[in-house]
């Protein structure tokens, strides 16, 4: 009938990437070949509240932190949304972990703070990923969930592979 609901198994969905330039090339995880990542931003209007920095944090904390050679630049949300994840311990989770911790605001999203240098590859939950958009016009961006995001911090690529 038309008033029927549409069901759908959440433990069904396979987490997905938007390849780089393109946000609207979104691909499975599983179909990419594994990358390494030089730094992960997670953050942003699409990607910093604050359930999307806890999940990070829970994920950051059951692989053992950021990997040695990924920079992890997270930028709340808001204001509100930073001063929340400072009450409850998580941006100082993060800090102690060895993330940078930015300014509420675009500054990340327009490469203004943590710009890619040539050759780079960035995983980040922003919701743009044109070339030239954060830094150099060589880097590669792909954007992911927060889980994602960090879980890529974590092992230091982007990889159908990553546990």
């Amino acid at each position: 009938s038309e008033n029927a609901a549409i069901r759908i198994d959440l433990g069904s969905i396979t987490p997905r990437v938007a390849e780089p330039s393109r946000p609207d090339r979104v691909s499975p995880l599983s179909d990419l070949a594994p990358v390494q990542v030089d730094q992960v931003f997670i953050g942003s209007c699409a990607g910093g509240r604050l359930e999307d920095i806890h999940k990070a944090v829970t994920v950051l904390r059951r692989h053992g932190g950021i990997h040695a050679g990924v920079r992890l630049l997270v930028g709340p949300a808001s204001r509100e949304v930073a001063q929340a994840a400072q009450a409850t311990g998580l941006l100082d989770a993060l800090i102690d972990m060895g993330a940078v911790v930015l300014p509420t605001g675009c500054g990340a999203c327009m490469g203004r703070l943590g710009a890619l240098a040539p050759g780079e590859v960035a995983v980040s939950t922003q919701n743009r990923n044109f070339v030239g958009r954060v830094g150099s016009p060589e880097a590669r961006i792909y954007l992911a969930s927060p889980e994602t995001a960090a879980l890529c911090a974590a092992t230091g690529q982007l990889s159908p592979e990553t546990p």
